[in-house]
């Protein structure tokens, strides 16, 4: 909104003042009697045209050619600020503004949630699928004209429209709170400066970035990044297990397509029932109807798959499961927080 009827209206309002104040220069000049106040009066009428008549007598030349000169210019920024401000309202953009407010509202209470950096062929599917898993997601993108678009798409997904790699710009996308940032702009140049920024305002967030070439891979690591994905790599490796492996390719893409089944990871709370607890003990089978596909134990950095009974569930332990969303959910209340 100030972008668009700031600049005229501010004009407008200087050139009332500036125009009175060369009223007032005029009297002091040729020895006139004339307050300030009275001069910004003059300047006001004369310019809206209102047709009040002259606030004081301008009966000598240099006045009146003062006040055609300021009339042809008032003319021209009082149509240029009108013009402003009635295409603010016709083209809704007064709408789009309180929604804007609206939804900087709702990320200021959001916690834990993703910020997706830049919209795009990657980020769209990153986004659906936070919502459909019912996670928190918010979009940031520099480009004002796709705001509508994004809107029709997704109405209850929270949007920042800025450049993410501006600091205010990922504070109001709540990075503070934020539990991971996903880089997925145009070039892997804009994605390296945005990583160096988020993990500067941010230094314990997880950030996943996409990145073009996998050359680039190291460099992303090295500025910040918690994972970096190539598209293409992912890709060709896709194309790869389709040839070697139908059946399994098969049955994943059943499980992500069905709108349902999902594979999730838990992670242990230090308050939940299940803390210090083995596998066998928690009764996890019995009470979600799920069994952990794998699991990552504190402080290494592979996976025990099909874990037994006697896997000891310390805090932090994370838990690989595959399901239903709604026996995920059981699984999420139970390993969480009591």
């Amino acid at each position: 909104m100030l972008k668009r009827i700031g600049p005229p209206l501010v004009a407008l309002m200087s050139l009332f003042m500036g125009g009175g104040v060369g009223y007032f220069v005029l009297g002091v000049v040729f020895h006139r009697q004339w307050t300030l106040l009275d001069c910004i009066w003059m300047s006001v009428i004369s310019i809206t045209t209102v047709g009040y008549g002259e606030a004081f007598p301008l009966d000598f030349p240099a006045a009146r050619f003062y006040t055609m000169a300021l009339l042809i210019s008032g003319m021209g920024v009082g149509v240029w600020a009108m013009s402003s401000v009635t295409a603010f309202f016709v083209e809704g953009h007064l709408g789009l503004f309180f929604r804007e407010r609206a939804l900087e509202k709702r990320i200021e209470q959001l916690s834990a949630h993703t910020i997706v950096c830049g919209l795009s062929p990657s980020s769209e599917h990153v986004i659906t699928e936070h919502l459909v898993a019912g996670r928190a997601v918010v979009l940031v993108d520099p480009r004002h004209e796709l705001a509508q678009k994004i809107h029709d798409r997704w109405h209850e997904l929270a949007v920042v429209i800025g450049d993410p790699s501006v600091d205010d710009v990922l504070l109001r996308a709540g990075i503070g709170r934020a539990r991971s940032v996903v880089c997925c702009l145009d070039t892997d140049r804009d994605n390296l400066f945005l990583v160096i920024t988020a993990r500067q305002l941010a230094a314990g967030i997880e950030i996943v970035v996409e990145c073009d070439d996998q050359a680039s891979v190291g460099k992303f690591k090295a500025a910040g990044a918690t994972h970096v994905v190539n598209p293409s790599f992912i890709g060709g490796m896709r194309i790869a297990s389709q040839v070697l492996r139908p059946s399994a390719v098969a049955f994943l893409d059943q499980m992500l397509r069905s709108g349902d089944a999902r594979v999730s990871e838990v992670v242990v709370h230090a308050s939940s029932a299940v803390a210090g607890q083995t596998l066998g003990a928690t009764r996890l089978q019995e009470t979600t109807g799920l069994h952990p596909v794998a699991v990552r134990l504190v402080g290494e950095a592979g996976f025990v798959y099909s874990p037994g009974d006697d896997v000891v569930l310390m805090a932090g332990t994370t838990l690989i499961v595959m399901g239903e969303r709604a026996r995920l959910q059981k699984v999420e209340a139970v390993c969480g927080p009591r």
